[in-house]
């Protein structure tokens, strides 16, 4: 300390633009300067020894420099802000699919259960880790539902990051495991003319096209004429589940199923399930129609 005309003075030390000083009554060592908004700063460099103090003090001075502290200041700021508040954020501001959008709420309301008034900043690697594996153990969760609930939680703290509200991203460094392969067995021709009878004539084509090509009903749904070449027996699929262009090869019954939608169709209903009086099919005569429009086939299966 310095001592002018008997009252004794905080000794300064200044390290680029900062200075480094003790506050009157407090201990330990603080930072006072201006950040890249001209605001002025107060912040403890959280010791008591100078030398730490200083260097602490250099980090700072080096971020102002290069831009950098105006983001850890908005942290810092943020600090405050739950995991629950950045969900909430996360699901008002994504982008997804209806049925996505639900799936991604059910699991962060189940997450919110464990983490809803936690500042989201104090969350790490390690908790992530260890919340997925005791809740995989406790739940008897497959490796893709487990997998699932980090996908939910990587979008909430991606989202958080980039709002500043923390400085790094501690779900980032987390993998998906390897998923159990599960291999549906295989329809006999035994099972499938018996499913055959009981459908109405509509219903008999969508599983006939099901059973050649082994696709998806959000891809079959999604099929547009355009996409259907008879001639070639090629059939392509634009946006599959794992938005990879594929073509599937037709078989000579499948070409020729496709070949008598051509002229369209229509239905009058007679299934109880199906609110519609009407099920129609369009015709080839504009290319970009969809083959098959989206109907669920359950229903033909209510008398």
């Amino acid at each position: 300390y310095l001592r002018t005309k008997g009252v004794a003075m905080a000794k300064l030390y200044y390290v680029g633009s900062v200075t480094v000083k003790r506050r009157e009554g407090k201990v330990g060592w603080y930072a006072y300067y201006r950040d890249g908004s001209g605001t002025q700063r107060l912040r403890s460099l959280k010791t008591r020894n100078l030398h730490e103090a200083r260097a602490r003090a250099q980090l700072i001075s080096e971020a102002l420099t290069s831009g950098t502290d105006q983001r850890l200041e908005e942290v810092r700021d943020n600090r405050h802000v739950t995991f629950q508040e950045a969900a909430n954020l996360y699901l008002e501001q994504c982008e997804l699919a209806e049925r996505s959008l639900k799936e991604d709420r059910t699991r962060l309301l189940r997450i919110c259960e464990d983490w809803a008034a936690i500042p989201i900043s104090t969350i790490n690697t390690g908790h992530i880790e260890s919340w997925l594996a005791k809740n995989k153990r406790k739940a008897r969760w497959s490796s893709a539902t487990r997998n699932r609930y980090l996908s939910a939680i990587k979008q909430v703290f991606k989202k958080a990051h980039g709002l500043n509200y923390i400085a790094d991203n501690p779900a980032l460094p987390l993998k998906a495991i390897k998923e159990e392969e599960n291999i549906p067995e295989l329809l006999s021709d035994e099972v499938v003319a018996a499913l055959l009878e009981v459908l109405p004539e509509y219903a008999r084509y969508i599983v006939c096209i099901l059973v050649d090509t082994g696709l998806r009903m959000s891809e079959l749904h999604r099929i547009r004429w355009q996409d259907v070449d008879t001639v070639e027996r090629r059939l392509n699929i634009y946006r599959s589940k794992t938005k990879q262009f594929r073509v599937v090869p037709m078989t000579p019954r499948l070409a020729a199923l496709f070949d008598s939608l051509r002229t369209g169709h229509q239905w009058l209903q007679s299934q109880t399930g199906h609110s519609r009086k009407a099920i129609v099919w369009p015709d080839d005569s504009n290319q970009s129609a969809v083959v098959i429009p989206p109907i669920d086939i359950k229903k033909s299966l209510i008398s």
